[in-house]
């Protein structure tokens, strides 16, 4: 089954097996491993390959969304650099946009010059990520960092945007046509 999993689950390389044949967790196309909050027990299914995938993707899907979670809990305990390095890629990128997305809204609405403020915010913290890429890091993390310099370009020109256009609340067009992540 392990070839043909690319073909059902996009993203995922393959499962890992314990010697009892329980699904312990999941490896994307980049290395990257996700260990499961429910464990999928393929014996239980009695042969029926369909049931035991469902089951897979259930757990998949509860396994991200506890990682996802974690990230959010954990993005104003510890310094960004370090958290980006501690969590999956995937809930990194989530969880980044979110807090963009939360902090973009507050101040755009408290003024002008709180956006110019949080224009300088996010070029320290892309700053931050830059250097970390600078160092040696694995594989895994240097997808992870690279991808998340490009959000946080992106990020920090559009507030710089938003700022030289006196946007003032949001519900303007130029806010409302970005994409936000919300939890």
């Amino acid at each position: 089954m392990q070839p043909d999993l690319k073909k059902c689950f996009e993203g995922i390389q393959k499962l890992k097996f314990d010697e009892s044949q329980k699904v312990l967790g999941m490896y994307s196309s980049e290395g990257e491993y996700v260990n499961f909050v429910t464990t999928v027990d393929t014996t239980a299914a009695n042969g029926n390959v369909d049931m035991w995938l469902l089951w897979t993707e259930g757990s998949m899907l509860e396994s991200v969304r506890e990682a996802t979670t974690k990230a959010l809990q954990d993005y104003t305990k510890m310094r960004r650099d370090e958290w980006v390095r501690k969590r999956c890629g995937m809930a990194v990128l989530c969880i980044s946009m979110t807090f963009w997305t939360t902090n973009s809204e507050q101040a755009i609405e408290s003024g002008t010059e709180a956006v110019s403020k949080f224009v300088s915010k996010l070029t320290s913290e892309l700053e931050e990520i830059v250097d970390l890429v600078r160092k040696d890091i694995s594989t895994l993390d240097r997808c992870t960092i690279e991808a998340l310099i490009v959000l946080d370009v992106h990020n920090r020109d559009m507030i710089a945007q938003l700022r030289d256009q006196r946007v003032e609340k949001v519900t303007e067009f130029a806010w409302q046509s970005q994409l936000r992540y919300y939890w």
